[in-house]
């Protein structure tokens, strides 16, 4: 499995984001970040930048060549050829 080097803080302005914490006002207490992941996510800090180090790799934006969507979402290559893991309009 590839996975990327994660920064940090990086990590915990994503981990904001997601949990809806002020980043200006929480970004520097890893503990008030980590206590809200494991409430609401039921995962420590550590797991949720390993799981964001093996996803990174994975996120793409493609178009459909015939009706021009845009599509972002997570996609691998097989044997030369790509296909979306799971996708969403954009």
């Amino acid at each position: 499995m590839k996975k990327v080097n994660t920064n940090p803080i990086d990590i915990m302005l994503l981990a904001c984001e997601i949990l809806d914490l002020d980043f200006n006002k929480y970004g520097d207490n890893l503990e008030i970040i980590e206590d809200t992941l494991i409430d609401e996510l039921n995962l420590d800090f550590d797991t949720f930048q390993e799981i964001v180090s093996r996803l990174l790799p994975l996120i793409d934006v493609g178009e459909n060549p015939l009706n021009k969507i845009k599509f972002k979402g997570f996609s691998k290559i097989e044997n030369g050829t790509g296909f979306w893991l799971i996708k969403t309009v954009i």
